[in-house]
């Protein structure tokens, strides 16, 4: 039975979660825990301490329950990457949550539910170590409040053009790419993505972009919405929008909402290359090659946002 778990939990060794390739990782889990009849720990929600006046087999039950509990939480963690490994090591002995349990009301002011309550332990540069008693755990990412304004559209191709970069990712793309950057235009919603090595080729890939389309559709490109990240905000950008004519729109601090075009395609794009990768042997190194398929995918598809496909218009 030893061999037959050492040979099961390579599974889970072979291709570590990395935030990408979840539904191989979860599925390879599920086979190990099965095996070691403990799958029951990710079906069931944990129970409540029995107390003193409990039976002894409601106690060794729950006891059991508890074993488990660490050593399929310490399996998880030994078989994420290092940076997944850091988000999740600091909750200990961790009870999970079930939705509507307990909810809280964040900084963008939205009510979101905790997933687990436990004990975070907090590892302080003197090497002094706290334990915090009652932390709830929120998804690190979240969702905005729904945002109800609608800007003015353009009103022909190139009037506007949203851009954002997205990255870095948990694994390389081939090519040794970790970002990505996509320019869509508002009037037509048509998108191009570029994978990029470092923020810094923003520059490049804009002027790259910018030749291609204007030359293509004999038109300039007149207003360039961004978010204040550092690539847009630098002198080699600003001059180039300046010598080019370009109005930059800046979004103001901390309201993607105002970039949401650039905002969803991104989300849109990452959703699709997640499902790709899901169904795939490949390697995660080759979801740069899903993100092109995924962007080629999406400007060929109606959107209730245009009459026709970005393609077509």
């Amino acid at each position: 039975m030893a061999n037959n778990t050492i040979s099961l939990r390579s599974l889970l060794e072979k291709e570590k979660l990395n935030g990408i390739n979840f539904l191989d990782w979860f599925r390879n889990l599920r086979i190990v825990l099965k095996q070691e009849r403990k799958e029951y720990f990710i079906e069931e929600p944990v129970p409540n301490d029995p107390g003193a006046n409990a039976s002894r087999a409601d106690k060794d039950k729950f006891k059991k329950h508890v074993d488990d509990m660490v050593d399929v939480g310490c399996l998880m963690l030994a078989t994420m990457t290092p940076e997944l490994q850091k988000q999740h090591e600091g909750l200990h002995m961790r009870r999970n949550l079930a939705k509507g349990d307990v909810d809280l009301r964040v900084g963008n002011g939205v009510r979101v539910a905790a997933l687990a309550v436990g004990t975070y332990v907090l590892s302080l540069p003197s090497g002094l170590v706290l334990n915090l008693e009652n932390c709830y755990f929120v998804p690190r990412k979240m969702t905005k409040a729904p945002f109800s304004g609608k800007g003015e559209r353009a009103s022909d191709l190139l009037g506007l053009i949203h851009s954002d970069v997205c990255g870095p990712m948990n694994t390389q793309a081939r090519g040794g790419f970790q970002y990505f950057i996509t320019f869509t235009d508002d009037f037509s919603r048509y998108g191009y993505i570029y994978l990029i090595r470092h923020k810094s080729e923003a520059v490049e890939r804009f002027k790259e972009f910018k030749n291609e389309v204007q030359n293509q559709h004999g038109k300039s490109i007149k207003a360039l919405r961004l978010d204040r990240g550092g690539e847009y905000l630098s002198q080699d950008f600003d001059e180039l929008l300046k010598e080019c004519g370009i109005v930059s729109q800046l979004t103001p601090p901390g309201t993607p909402q105002w970039n949401g075009v650039s905002e969803r395609r991104n989300r849109t794009l990452l959703d699709m290359v997640r499902s790709m990768m899901s169904h795939t042997e490949l390697p995660t190194s080759f979801w740069g090659y899903a993100l092109e398929t995924a962007a080629f995918t999406v400007n060929r598809v109606p959107s209730k946002s245009v009459q026709k496909t970005p393609h077509e218009m």
